[in-house]
């Protein structure tokens, strides 16, 4: 990520990284990142019905997702140790990643919830294709559904 700061696949995999470690806070940071680097403002975005264009920005908002869901549980979980602050070193200097306010990542949650459907094809537009027959669409949306869950 030190060598090609701009390439949003690397910073994507060192989102992914801190979510794995439990860095939730970092890792939402991370995602948000992503998010800023490779989605297109709404007048710009091309309707891509052949490929999948949107799979890294796709992957970042369920990142998003993810990361509100676990540090809002780590927030009620008082007998768990919160990761909401913790420091990292980035270019020999420490920083510190706090998590938003739990009205912040009730919107964050929600936001992602909106572009994940919408990235999906399930929100916002008609799908010619039935929703039965595109693979995972259940799954997805049970997912999703289930906020704060």
């Amino acid at each position: 990520m030190l060598l090609a700061p701009q390439n949003p696949f690397y910073v994507l995999q060192f989102a992914e990284t801190a979510a794995t470690s439990g860095q939730w806070a970092l890792a939402l940071k991370m995602f948000l990142r992503v998010v800023e680097m490779v989605e297109l403002p709404a007048d710009e975005q091309v309707d891509d019905a052949n490929g999948d264009g949107n799979g890294v920005v796709r992957r970042a908002w369920v990142g998003v997702k993810l990361s509100t869901r676990k540090i809002m549980a780590e927030a009620v979980t008082a007998s768990v140790p919160s990761n909401s602050k913790q420091k990292i070193a980035l270019g020999g200097e420490e920083e510190e990643a706090k998590a938003p306010s739990e009205e912040r990542l009730r919107q964050l949650d929600a936001l992602a919830t909106e572009r994940v459907g919408a990235l999906s094809g399930s929100v916002g537009r008609a799908s010619t294709t039935s929703s039965t027959t595109t693979p995972g669409y259940g799954v997805m949306m049970k997912w999703l559904s289930t906020a704060g869950n």
